[in-house]
């Protein structure tokens, strides 16, 4: 009698040993594909975030070279296609109706901001020639995030500090190795 209460306790331990078993393994493979994914999202973020950046410096080089520069022009600029896109973003170039993609919209107000900032009268621009040269004060957005990251101040600090998003300062210390 003490046999079979003994084999039948084995039975039962081995059949939830195998239960738990099967389901550690479904719960690794679960972390596994979320991790795939999240690098599938930093990567496509960081490329998102390569992107921005370089149209910023063409505004700020476009801005500064040519004095009568104009939102025309930029909105004409980005209607000409370019280069070719990778395929999953030319999906999404074609899915988006309008003209100006959404992300660029922002943009186009910062270039009318610079445009009012160039067309400003003579004297506002003899007293900024007193302040150091712009070769002294000029630091890449980067460099800039990672000096107020390294003094201690937080991710929100940084963020209002240099008047951008959170996510984007978490992002650039993170794909820069400080995160």
């Amino acid at each position: 009698m003490l046999w079979l209460i003994s084999f039948m306790l084995h039975a039962a331990l081995i059949y939830f040993v195998i239960i738990l078993y099967t389901r550690m393994n479904s719960l690794k493979a679960t972390e596994q594909k979320q991790r795939e994914l999240l690098e599938e999202t930093e990567n496509t973020l960081a490329a998102f975030l390569m992107e921005v950046k370089e149209e910023n410096e063409k505004l700020s080089k476009a801005a500064a070279t040519s004095p009568d520069f104009s939102a025309e022009e930029l909105k004409s600029d980005l209607q000409t296609p370019k280069q070719p896109q990778p395929p999953i973003e030319s999906q999404q170039s074609v899915e988006s109706e309008d003209p100006v993609p959404e992300h660029l919209s922002a943009l186009l107000s910062e270039v009318e901001v610079q445009e009012e900032k160039v067309n400003e009268p003579v004297s506002s621009l003899e007293t900024e020639a007193s302040t150091p040269s712009e070769s002294e004060i000029e630091e890449t957005f980067e460099d800039q995030v990672k000096a107020l990251y390294d003094q201690g101040l937080s991710l929100e600090e940084i963020a209002k500090e240099l008047k951008t998003g959170k996510t984007e300062i978490e992002l650039l210390l993170k794909f820069s190795g400080k995160l």
